[in-house]
């Protein structure tokens, strides 16, 4: 009976001291902002799409258009470059985004004539 009682509290031990590790390391992340970073790069990446859907809805009210602007919302800061034409015939946007010390481009490739995306992508530079 003794060595159950035993064994009974040494895994009650282990199972508090492997919830705890757990808790700590949970924590942790956030205290040295791990998880941070990739909410923000989140972010990040979906305000930027959301940008690169706008600017696609200009170019499709006026064929002519020719970006060269700044769009911002809260923290968010979306640059659209010049755009360019391909030889194809296809418009091209490149976009760059930022929010707080994080950036990333976004590159669309569009064909006019069909209204159709023929490349969408994002980057790590342009």
């Amino acid at each position: 009976m003794k060595g159950f009682i035993g064994f009974t509290a040494l895994v009650l031990i282990a199972i508090f001291l492997i919830f705890l590790i757990f808790s700590l390391t949970q924590t942790s992340f956030y205290l040295f902002g791990f998880l941070d970073k990739d909410l923000i790069f989140l972010q990040l990446k979906n305000y930027l799409e959301g940008c690169g859907e706008i600017v696609l809805g200009k170019l499709i009210q006026n064929a002519n258009y020719s970006g060269n602007e700044n769009l911002s919302w809260e923290n968010f800061n979306c640059y659209v470059y010049p755009a360019e034409n391909s030889i194809e015939g296809y418009k091209i946007l490149k976009l760059k985004g930022s929010l707080l010390n994080f950036s990333l481009y976004l590159r669309i490739i569009f064909d006019l004539g069909n209204r159709q995306i023929i490349k969408w992508e994002i980057l790590g530079k342009i």
